[in-house]
Order: structure tokens, then C-alpha cells, then sequence
């Protein structure tokens, strides 16, 4: 019997896998933010690896932040961890349309900047109210991964991967 999400885990890990950013899909364990292989450990991206990852061992995925380049363009992601509602709204983060995840309380909203942009200080886990920024070796909830809480991450209504293209840094 096929789980409810599996799918769609598998779906948006595939898209991912494939697009320009070429991430690394980490495989993690459910209702966790925890990898399931080790952290120096590259997992096998094709399509049979992800397909076993979500049905032999019911894994869910993150993309580490780090490795998601775009080397034609000489663009990195930089990803806005944004943990209240409110926060999204206040900051005006809909007049800047990008790949954004719903997540349990807020959502992770992507965006790209020059690779050469000297982001590294900004990369430290520090909350600036309710929102973090995230461009180094951090894993980051895929839409279809299920939350402790039992929430279910999503795509923001119109904002997939495939939906709209990565804006840059607001």
C-alpha cells in the first residue's frame, strides 16, 4: 500500500534532483529534521535511490542549502527560514514571488545570490524576529515531508519549484 504523500515526497525530490540548482537531496528520517545517513555521506541522487528512499524505508528529504548552485549563471540559494506567519506578511515577502514551502508555523522561501556574495556571517542559526537565513550547510524540509506535529510541508498556493522561478535576494 502506497503511503499518503510518498508520491508526492518522491515528486518534488525528483524535481529538485533535476533542476538547474542541482542540490543534494539528503534522505531524512520522518517527522524529523535528521539525516539518515551519515553527514559527510553523499546520498545517491537517481531516480532508483530517491524511489527507494521514499518506498523501501519511507525516508523523507531536505536539500542541503550549501550544494545548490546554479554554476552557468554563478548563483547559490539563500533560503529564509521564517517561523511566524505574521513575520512573512510584515517583511513583504509576497511582493518578492520565489519557490516558498509552507511549513508548520511559517514557511522557507528561496531565493538566489551571486556566488560571490559574501554571505558567510549571515549563515550562524541566529532568529532576526522569526526569521532566519540559511545559505550554508543546512538541510532544508522538502514540500511532502511530514512535520512531528503532523503537519505536512507544502508548496505555497502558485509558489512550486516549477511553479515560479527563483527570484534573487530581496
Amino acid at each position: 500500500m502506497v503511503r499518503k504523500y510518498q508520491k508526492y515526497r518522491l515528486e518534488n525530490a525528483l524535481r529538485l534532483a533535476k533542476s538547474e540548482w542541482k542540490p543534494t537531496i539528503v534522505p531524512i528520517l520522518p517527522y524529523t529534521k535528521q539525516p539518515a545517513i551519515a553527514w559527510g555521506e553523499l546520498p545517491h541522487q537517481d531516480e532508483a535511490a530517491l524511489r527507494a528512499y521514499v518506498y523501501e524505508h519511507d525516508y523523507d528529504f531536505a536539500l542541503r542549502v550549501d550544494t545548490a548552485r546554479n554554476h552557468e549563471l554563478n548563483r547559490r540559494l539563500v533560503v529564509f527560514d521564517i517561523d511566524d506567519a505574521e513575520a512573512y506578511n510584515l517583511y513583504g515577502f509576497e511582493r518578492f514571488p520565489s519557490p516558498t514551502v509552507q511549513t508548520s508555523r511559517g514557511y522557507h522561501v528561496y531565493f538566489y545570490a551571486s556566488k560571490n556574495m559574501p554571505l558567510g556571517a549571515v549563515d550562524k542559526g541566529e532568529s532576526f524576529q522569526g526569521i532566519e537565513v540559511f545559505t550554508g550547510k543546512r538541510l532544508m524540509q522538502l514540500a511532502g515531508n511530514r512535520h512531528e506535529s503532523g503537519h505536512i510541508y507544502e508548496w505555497a498556493p502558485g509558489l512550486a519549484w516549477d511553479d515560479v522561478p527563483v527570484a534573487p535576494l530581496p
